[in-house]
């Protein structure tokens, strides 16, 4: 993963001129009607296009992560002469404006689910899409995206890099959640989340990423945790002023590398665990517990940094311990069928008891 850069907060894009580069504004309600006479400039300008989906709005609300149940929403427009509707959710910006207008209105690339969710009312649905030339695809599996940031798209590299973010100044452990994935097309596919920890560098004005974390997600028929560790860099753990979470349907580099049709459900977006305090850090990568609800058998997948020995516990909204076992593989099968119906927590411990990552369960017999 790239390491997440700074820039200004208003959407900016980058061109190329020359050997330099120029940062432009842009209204987030234009319409680009491309023609099969530019193919050439077409591939720069289709890239650039991406920053349209960083219509202004403010991110700086409060909160651990802004709106991470993805229940408040709210309704814009894009495309002229003919406007077409489209929504996003409060303190996000996401990849729905460009997909909308290059589709003439039905394409979304993100929007608002209500028929499959994992709680609440509503989930965020991400899906890569097709950029159209005269009705025809020209550039296929482009991802749907989504952050609580801004974006850079670097024509020379042809990459989209995540930018800015919002206030916060929590050494945040863990970035937890739940997601469905279905991969389109040859169903070679996945999507991803990212979160880094950011501080302003006082020297170069620019904001250096102090901490960070990864997980990818593959096919996946029913709602299922996920635990991202977030960790540190260097020895000593330093205070955010801001962080910064992009989340995408498919890879984003290269551009064009994912399969059209891939859908990314994601819900309940939540922080937990301070850095430095009460976990051994740099152990896990990610976790992921599934199926959600469980009856019977609970999955833990853990990706380890470093072969250690590890061991769960499983425990209850209390705090009281229900099973425990150590773990032989990175793969495990947990034997819930004693437990009640109700919402549970497993922890991974260190041979010191140490907590190294948790992920939340719901049991519904």
């Amino acid at each position: 993963m790239n390491k997440c850069a700074d820039v200004q907060i208003r959407p900016v894009l980058i061109t190329d001129q020359g050997d330099s580069f120029t940062h432009l504004h842009i209204d987030a309600s234009a319409h680009f009607f491309p023609t099969f006479e530019h193919k050439y400039l077409l591939m720069k300008k289709i890239i650039l296009l991406f920053l349209l989906a960083a219509s202004a709005i403010n991110l700086y609300a409060q909160g651990p992560v802004p709106n991470g149940g993805f229940e408040n929403w709210s309704t814009f427009s894009t495309g002229t002469p003919t406007p077409y509707s489209y929504e996003m959710p409060d303190n996000w910006k996401t990849t729905d404006s460009i997909s909308v207008a290059n589709s003439n209105g039905p394409v979304h690339s993100v929007s608002k689910e209500a028929s499959t969710v994992q709680s609440g009312t509503y989930s965020m649905r991400l899906q890569s899409w097709s950029y159209l030339i005269g009705g025809f695809p020209f550039i296929n599996g482009i991802p749907g995206c989504a952050t609580n940031g801004d974006v850079i798209v670097n024509t020379s590299t042809a990459s989209i890099i995540p930018v800015s973010g919002s206030p916060d100044t929590v050494r945040h452990a863990q970035l937890s959640g739940f997601y469905r994935y279905s991969a389109g097309g040859t169903g070679n596919d996945s999507g991803s989340i990212e979160v880094c920890l950011l501080q302003r560098n006082t020297i170069s004005g620019n904001r250096d990423t102090v901490a960070m974390g990864q997980t990818y997600f593959h096919n996946q028929g029913s709602y299922t945790n996920f635990s991202v560790t977030i960790n540190q860099f260097g020895s000593v753990a330093l205070n955010p002023d801001s962080m910064l979470i992009w989340i995408q349907s498919s890879p984003r580099e290269p551009l064009g590398s994912g399969q059209t049709g891939s859908i990314l459900l994601i819900d309940s977006l939540s922080f937990s665990g301070v850095i430095g305090i009460n976990e051994l850090q740099n152990a896990v990568n990610a976790m992921q517990v599934y199926p959600v609800p469980a009856i019977d058998v609970l999955n833990v997948d853990v990706d380890l940094k470093n072969p250690i020995r590890i061991s769960y516990e499983v425990i209850d909204i209390n705090g009281k311990q229900k099973l425990s076992h150590s773990m032989d593989a990175a793969k495990t099968k947990i034997d819930v069928s004693s437990l009640s119906n109700g919402n549970y927590f497993v922890n991974l411990l260190d041979e010191n008891g140490n907590r190294l990552s948790s992920g939340k369960f719901t049991i519904n017999k």
